[in-house]
């Protein structure tokens, strides 16, 4: 009967050790910014075989959300699940397009990682376009937040018409798991 009382104690002390995990809290969470597109209106009405540049940029700062402040030092993972850029407005509300190149990078000076558009995405309000993960470039953004810094996000390229004025929202669908006992 001993012997089974400590093989017992030995095997609850052996799961206790093994599995701190159970103790483990997962929080999904969105990191996300507003990228602030402004293209004016040519000063020449020949019409740009490239389209019209513009450059939009914006900082996330990973210790603004409040469960990663709370468990800063206790997160043992940040884990990407997708990355999404939506419209959130547009003028005009028709017939806008980001022309393909155009480009989505997230960076906090050491990490990139970037996205580039292969074909034409239209801007109209509610229209998302989701950003793969296509040779494990989440793994990129998970260090980037693992770092816990301030990183920027941007978006690089040309529409295909001018004047415009849009706001795209890049978000990093986010699970964080910390370890309270950490």
């Amino acid at each position: 009967m001993k012997s089974l009382v400590r093989i017992f104690v030995l095997g609850i002390l052996a799961v206790g050790v093994a599995s701190c995990s159970l103790f483990d809290v997962e929080i999904d969470t969105t990191f996300s910014g507003d990228l602030a597109i402004e293209v004016d209106e040519p000063v020449m009405k020949s019409t740009t075989a490239d389209g019209y540049p513009f450059e939009a940029y914006a900082t996330i700062d990973v210790l603004d959300d409040e469960d990663v402040y709370e468990y800063q030092d206790k997160i043992d993972d940040f884990i990407v699940s997708g990355v999404t850029v939506s419209v959130t407005s547009v003028t005009p509300n028709q017939g806008v397009e980001l022309l393909p190149k155009t480009s989505f990078t997230i960076t906090n000076g050491t990490r990139t990682a970037t996205w580039t558009l292969a074909s034409s995405m239209p801007v109209l309000v509610g229209t998302s376009q989701d950003l793969e993960d296509l040779g494990k470039i989440y793994d990129t953004v998970n260090a980037i937040l693992d770092d816990m810094k301030p990183f920027t996000i941007s978006a690089v390229g040309h529409t295909n018409v001018a004047p415009v004025s849009a706001i795209l929202r890049l978000g990093i669908e986010t699970k964080i798991v910390a370890n309270p006992l950490n």
